[in-house]
């Protein structure tokens, strides 16, 4: 699959639609992460004019993975380290995100917290 056939399908899923279908967010974001890491160049405005883009997807995933992950032998922390291949924060912080990054992060946040 390729990043934006994952991402479309990881933005029409249960976490982000009222009738999407339900996810393994934490196995699509692997596949995500890997698809990108695999391109030469990835095209970050994919989701452009809908809820959110491929970068809020990956910065808000990142951010709600650093936070709600179960610990260093965990899947959640595997993919914390994907995300962390891909997305740098520097000296950010959520705080310091835009809406649809902090859309992103409420939205994981209460599914890695179920």
């Amino acid at each position: 699959m390729n990043t934006e056939k994952i991402f479309n399908y990881i933005q029409c899923s249960n976490l982000f639609r009222l009738d999407g279908k339900k996810i393994d967010v934490t196995r699509l974001l692997n596949i995500l992460c890997d698809a990108i890491n695999e391109e030469e160049e990835t095209n970050w405005y994919i989701g452009e004019c809908t809820d959110f883009c491929l970068d809020d997807l990956i910065i808000g995933a990142y951010w709600a993975y650093s936070d709600c992950h179960s610990g260093q032998a965990s899947d959640s922390y595997a993919t914390l380290c994907k995300l962390g291949s891909i997305f740098s924060p520097n000296m950010s912080s959520i705080e310091s995100e835009n809406e649809s990054v902090k859309f992103v992060y409420d939205q994981i946040c209460k599914e890695l917290l179920k």
